[in-house]
């Protein structure tokens, strides 16, 4: 199953995927960190997240990019699951490598996804959702595109969605 967890920036959507993932009570739980630490500001996110899943059971992978290399070739396991934290990141680690043609990226982080899901029993997906601006650099505008789409993509081969917004939070089964 494939679950995904969609909403804006602090919102709350990691907190909900680490307990939709603790929920799915699996021996063997992946926690892929996707962050590319740039700044102190990230590392302190990462710092605060390190900490949060603190003695739940994860086994954590930071994999910026490529994700689906990790478990190419491993073999498919029954009880695992896997946390995929956070596709906007990878979203924007991906374009950093494929900046010529930005418009490959959704389909090659759709693709991975899919690989790593045919290896683990269940996938939970957190994934910001963002408004474009007109007041955004054309770069910043790219990735907003970027992300959306491939937010989009996800919708559509997952079992369930999670939205959630600032305040609230509504399920919807697709």
């Amino acid at each position: 199953m494939i679950i995904l967890v969609l909403g804006t920036p602090g919102s709350g959507k990691s907190d909900l995927a680490e307990d939709i993932m603790l929920s799915l009570k699996k021996k063997n739980m992946y926690y892929i960190a996707t962050m590319e630490v740039l700044d102190e500001d990230g590392r302190e996110r990462v710092i605060k997240h390190r900490k949060k899943r603190k003695g739940k059971g994860f086994t954590t992978l930071e994999i910026t990019h490529d994700i689906a290399e990790y478990f190419r070739d491993k073999e498919y396991e029954e009880d695992s699951a896997v946390l995929l934290e956070c596709v906007s990141n990878l979203v924007g680690n991906e374009l950093e490598r494929k900046m010529e043609n930005p418009d490959i990226v959704p389909e090659k982080i759709i693709n991975d996804i899919l690989s790593v899901s045919r290896k683990v029993r269940d996938m939970v997906i957190v994934a910001n959702s963002f408004t474009d601006s007109k007041e955004y650099d054309d770069k910043t505008r790219t990735y907003i595109r970027i992300n959306n789409e491939t937010n989009n993509k996800i919708q559509i081969i997952t079992d369930k969605t999670h939205v959630i917004s600032r305040s609230e939070e509504t399920r919807n089964p697709n």
